[in-house]
């Protein structure tokens, strides 16, 4: 009470944006049995999104990072990317009821998502990735976003949509190490890893121990191991590499007998895990 009558005393001031963005969320007893969901949906309610000096807080980078750390991390790609867009029509809603032009928050956020799943834990999350570049970074003018930063913003995205979980991969062929020519096409398995992996790279030598033990387990798995250091690079085209976002290694692919994938991204330890899952 004492907050809420200094709130009135200093309307529109930032000390009256400050209490009402750390205001709790009251849940009506009706939706007391769906509390999480009344929380998830009437979270962003109290946040004045005209008021721009909230950017030099960290008062919405906490306000994000909670609900999308504790909030969003149990949800689908597609409810995340309804609750943003949600989030997104709020703030622009907000804007537009003052009259303002202002769209410094609405750009901060759109960042800060970017940011976020750019590289995401959980590998199914690039598709919240895809709907960030398809839906906004490709059609607004958002602040920082210059034209050659959203031609290889919109590349990427048009990487990762061939290769998202379920997605048939991109057929290819390499020379590998024994100087045998592979095609990816030709390889008739139930299970295939694609492992890239440069030689003096530790991590590396350490998963492909670990592959080399699955592979005497297992009769139905076959491993494919590509050279992806530069003294390999006319053995490997530089364009499986993009086509595969592989930024960094070892990279683990893990793909079923239409050679779609199963799971990316993983540990060597892991494979078998995806496996049982299925």
């Amino acid at each position: 009470e004492y907050l809420e009558s200094i709130r009135i005393k200093y309307l529109n001031s930032f000390l009256d944006t400050y209490i009402h963005i750390n205001k709790e969320i009251i849940v009506p007893e009706e939706y007391k049995d769906n509390k999480e969901q009344y929380i998830i949906d009437h979270y962003f309610d109290n946040i004045n999104f005209c008021d721009a000096r909230i950017l030099n807080t960290r008062l919405l980078k906490n306000k994000l990072d909670y609900y999308f750390d504790n909030y969003m991390s149990k949800q689908t790609p597609k409810v995340i990317c309804q609750k943003i867009d949600d989030l997104i029509n709020m703030i622009n809603d907000s804007v537009l009821r003052v009259g303002s032009s202002e769209s410094s928050i609405r750009d901060y956020v759109l960042w800060y998502l970017y940011s976020k799943y750019f590289n995401p834990e959980n590998i199914e999350n690039e598709l919240v990735y895809i709907h960030l570049v398809d839906n906004y970074f490709s059609k607004l003018e958002i602040e920082n976003l210059t034209e050659n930063i959203r031609k290889e913003i919109v590349k990427r995205a048009d990487i990762l949509r061939n290769i998202t979980i379920g997605e048939k991969t991109p057929t290819f062929s390499f020379t590998d190490d024994n100087g045998d020519t592979i095609c990816l096409d030709n390889i008739k398995s139930t299970y295939t890893v694609l492992f890239f992996f440069k030689p003096d790279c530790q991590k590396c030598i350490r998963d492909k121990r670990i592959l080399g033990l699955i592979k005497k387990r297992r009769n139905d798995l076959t491993v494919l191991e590509i050279n992806i250091s530069e003294d390999n690079y006319n053995n490997v085209s530089h364009d499986i590499i993009k086509k595969y976002d592989v930024m960094t290694t070892p990279t683990i692919y893990l793909l079923n007998k239409n050679k779609e994938i199963i799971a990316k991204h993983i540990k060597a330890e892991e494979i078998e895990f995806h496996i049982i899952k299925r």
